[in-house]
């Protein structure tokens, strides 16, 4: 009996089913469009690597003091798994993410709605071209935004139905801690739910703040992060090192570049879609009619989000990437009870799969065309560089986590240009490339230093196609150049 009731459990469920075997199949069909990994896909698979490897939390031989350990961890589980380091594997591993992204959506909507409604967010969500387009990328935001989300729709369900939600949302804001450290932004989105709350029902959710559930539930999210605050502490002598990183990227980060307040504004219907930005829209309006708790509790996510990160001077639209759950919730309220009152499932997976049809046309030019920058001629460099050195081998590159994962081999950043000589010294090749945008102004130079013999006893040699170029060259010969052309 029990067997049998929970397979009839799991039949009610059909559709979550359906839609995660569908949106895996369409996201594998396109794992491969980028052509190789970014820096910070590559940094993060590097992680994954040396802890599948047993050599600790490190990228190229330097322990990583910037990256939360979370989404690695989950990177080296697929890397076990298939018994090696590649990006078959690292892809595979970032489209599991985004499944799990939709399940918990579906999950959370459902329980607090119905699974119509679940399902048309989940749905909304899968065909998002921002969040479609991530799914090949081993980035932090989907699994940032599927933790941050279950930590405030918990909270919010703290705040309007049982105090037994705290525990959980403050588990799952730990775990968001883990992938990226603006998980901290949870705290004046739970005060401004926590005001709204109190302005509703102020004496019912007092009784539910000042509950031993609400009381205790920190200590989960301390739990959850104190084994890597404890291990920054002894490898930098602070265990807000990567806190106080982070904090300083966005106002550091091209500095020359400064971009208008409605910069976001303008930039959701590309992310959402126009239809799935309307249902959004839709749903707003309804939540302010019908004083929905929950769902008005998203649209305060959403603004604060939007309004948070637009404060910025510098912005693109990952960084806002954690207001599309709330943005689905909405919009599939939009669906089944904005535009149709209560709609029946028919007219829902019709519409919604209309719109999913509708946002593949926004994705193709981003499938058709993208690239990541060095495409496909470093890949042909890091294969020189690996057939010519021994596994001990120190390189020195502009981009060290593409090196390292590419090359597997250590790696380090130019250094200013007085302490070059002393590096080359003790390195064995040099990687110079024409697209690494971050590198120090001298490196480009470097390259017309190489001596044309260099290129013909294989001392050094050349990759390149019509943009992209990556040149290596052995650190000794090019030591030897620089110090001629010193003396000359």
């Amino acid at each position: 009996m029990c067997g049998a009731s929970r397979l009839l459990r799991l039949r009610r469920h059909w559709g979550i089913v359906a839609l995660l075997i569908i949106a895996g199949a369409v996201y594998a069909s396109t794992r491969d469009v980028y052509g190789m990994l970014m820096w910070d896909e590559a940094e993060y698979a590097s992680l994954a690597r040396a802890l599948v490897r047993g050599t600790g939390y490190s990228v190229a031989g330097a322990p990583e003091a910037l990256r939360p350990p979370l989404l690695p961890l989950a990177a080296a589980t697929v890397l076990w798994s298939y018994g090696g380091a590649n990006d078959a594997a690292i892809r595979s591993a970032a489209i599991g993410l985004a499944l799990l992204a939709l399940a918990s959506l579906y999950a959370a909507v459902a329980r607090v709605y119905d699974r119509s409604t679940g399902l048309a967010a989940s749905a909304l969500l899968a065909s998002m071209p921002w969040f479609w387009t991530a799914t090949p990328h081993l980035l932090s935001e989907i699994l940032f935004l599927t933790l941050f989300a279950a930590a405030l729709f918990a909270w919010s369900c703290g705040l309007t139905r049982d105090a037994r939600w705290f525990p959980a949302s403050w588990l799952c804001l730990g775990g968001a801690f883990l992938v990226r450290y603006t998980a901290l932004l949870f705290g004046p989105l739970a005060l401004l739910l926590l005001l709204v709350e109190l302005r509703h029902d102020g004496a019912a959710v007092w009784r539910r703040v000042r509950s031993p559930a609400c009381a205790l539930a920190p200590l989960l999210g301390a739990l959850v992060v104190a084994p890597w605050l404890v291990r920054q502490t002894l490898l930098f002598g602070d265990p807000l090192v990567g806190v106080r990183q982070a904090s300083t990227q966005l106002q550091v980060y091209q500095p020359n570049i400064s971009m208008p307040w409605w910069q976001y504004l303008v930039g959701l219907p590309v992310m959402l879609s126009w239809p799935t930005l309307g249902l959004a829209v839709a749903g707003a309006w309804w939540a302010l009619r019908r004083d929905d708790r929950f769902a008005l509790h998203c649209v305060v996510v959403a603004a604060g989000v939007l309004i948070w990160f637009s404060a910025y001077r510098y912005k693109e639209p990952r960084l806002i990437s954690s207001l599309l759950p709330a943005a689905a919730v909405l919009a599939a309220l939009g669906v089944t009870r904005g535009l149709f009152g209560r709609a029946p499932g028919a007219a829902v997976a019709v519409l919604t799969g209309a719109i999913a049809v509708s946002n593949f046309g926004a994705t193709r030019p981003t499938f058709a065309y993208d690239r990541t920058l060095g495409y496909p001629s470093f890949l042909d460099a890091m294969a020189f560089v690996r057939q010519h050195s021994s596994a001990e081998a120190l390189v020195v590159g502009p981009n060290p986590p593409q090196i390292s994962w590419y090359a597997d081999r250590k790696c380090i950043d130019f250094p200013e240009q007085p302490a070059l000589a002393a590096l080359l010294a003790r390195a064995d090749w040099v990687v110079i490339t024409n697209f690494e945008r971050g590198q120090k102004a001298y490196v480009p130079q470097l390259a017309q230093r190489i001596p044309a013999a260099a290129f013909d006893d294989g001392s050094a040699a050349r990759f390149g196609d019509d943009r992209f170029a990556t040149l290596v060259v052995r650190a000794a010969r090019l030591r030897e150049a620089l110090a001629r052309r010193a003396a000359e």
